[in-house]
């Protein structure tokens, strides 16, 4: 449990700032993962989705990634601790709401209030936690961010899988809620200057198109596994509830543990070295997921598909690298529309490929996604020659 230390100790031993933002952000990762641990359950028994209506859903969920560039904007007028506040805030009324769903429409419009809240929320934690970082710790404090979001999100799982059904779902979704505001109320008391940089209003700039084109591919690679990958579980080999939660459950674990590790290997090696050869193993996954015929192998790629996804916190750090501390926030943000811009697209492409030609297709157009991606990171410029 060595791992955990990391967040313990930048808890302990930084400065009171670097607490009250560690501390901001538990809380509302805890209640995240609260969401997470209840949400198919309670859409299932609660909402009585259907199939359709479930697809709907997603398709909803993911749109406000795409208004991230708008919100780059919005960033010139706040500093950090106030948009995190405000994000947390927007997210607390989308998820108290959830308590009194009764209809569908109920739930789109929810959960698209809940979801720009919190798409916002995550490009604002790397920001605000990397600018704690000393010169050359980038990776390391980026790992430190993907590390304490993990460990929050599982205890909020496990609290969930202790109390279970000891709460009824609405009053777990009140308690997402409460914890959401008091997450916002406790980044308020971080000074105002923490995090703040003279900003551009957009970042869409030529320099930044490496980055930009990266997160986009990702982001297409991602989506195939998030969208296809348990429900060729469920669908193809009627792997059981408990089973994806354990396998959702060890991806978390994989999460906690292994972005600090990246993160140093990020400062020691260089993003170049570590995207391209988590890209190449993926190629591997990608055929295994798409041919092999035994369940239990697919478990096994299932996680090392989340274990290889930890380079994507290199494309982060390569980033703050290209532009400096003054846009940070601005460029994540637009990349991250780039990245939702394929969460919109993926999933109609995917499901089309696997009705014309099988689900094996559907990864294997993937595996072309992740050799395109291999050729880019080779000739991007190396980051240890980009002056900050």
């Amino acid at each position: 449990m060595n791992k955990f230390k990391q967040v313990f100790s930048a808890f302990k031993e930084g400065p009171n700032e670097l607490k009250i933002v560690i501390l901001g952000v538990f809380i509302v990762m805890f209640a995240f993962g609260i969401y997470n641990a209840t949400y198919y359950n309670f859409i299932t028994e609660v909402m009585k989705i259907q199939p359709m209506e479930l697809g709907r859903l997603e398709a909803v969920r993911e749109l406000p990634g795409l208004l991230l560039v708008l919100f780059s904007l919005v960033t010139v007028y706040f500093s950090d601790r106030t948009t995190g506040s405000i994000c947390a805030m927007i997210a607390a009324i989308g998820f108290g709401a959830y308590a009194k769903l009764t209809t569908i429409d109920g739930l789109l419009l929810w959960t698209f209030v809940w979801s720009v809240g919190m798409h916002i929320w995550f490009p604002f934690q790397q920001s605000i936690i990397v600018s704690f970082a000393p010169k050359g710790k980038d990776g390391a404090y980026l790992g430190l961010s993907g590390s304490l979001t993990a460990v929050a999100q599982l205890s909020g799982m496990l609290i969930v899988a202790i109390v279970g059904k000891g709460f009824t779902y609405p009053q777990w979704y009140y308690i997402i809620a409460g914890l959401m505001i008091i997450g916002a109320i406790a980044l308020l008391f971080v000074p105002k200057t923490v995090g703040e940089q003279q900003r551009t209003n957009l970042s869409f700039k030529k320099k930044y198109m490496p980055y930009y084109f990266l997160i986009f591919l990702e982001g297409c690679r991602k989506q195939v596994f998030l969208t296809f990958a348990i429900y060729v579980l469920t669908r193809e080999f009627s792997t059981p509830l408990k089973v994806v939660a354990v396998l959702m459950m060890i991806n978390n674990l994989v999460n906690m543990f292994g972005y600090p590790i990246v993160g140093r290997l990020a400062d020691k090696y260089g993003e170049k070295v570590i995207l391209r050869t988590c890209y190449s193993l993926l190629i591997f996954v990608y055929i295994g997921y798409a041919y092999s015929k035994d369940v239990h192998i697919l478990y096994i790629m299932y996680i090392l598909d989340n274990v290889f996804y930890l380079s994507s916190l290199c494309l982060s750090s390569y980033v703050k690298k290209l532009c400096g501390p003054n846009d940070l926030l601005t460029t994540l943000s637009t990349g991250q529309s780039f990245n939702h811009l394929a969460a919109c697209i993926v999933p109609l492409v995917g499901g089309l490929i696997w009705n014309r030609f099988g689900y094996s297709w559907t990864f294997m157009a993937s595996m072309l996604v992740v050799i395109i991606s291999i050729f880019y990171v080779s000739v991007i410029p190396d980051n240890r020659k980009i002056k900050t």
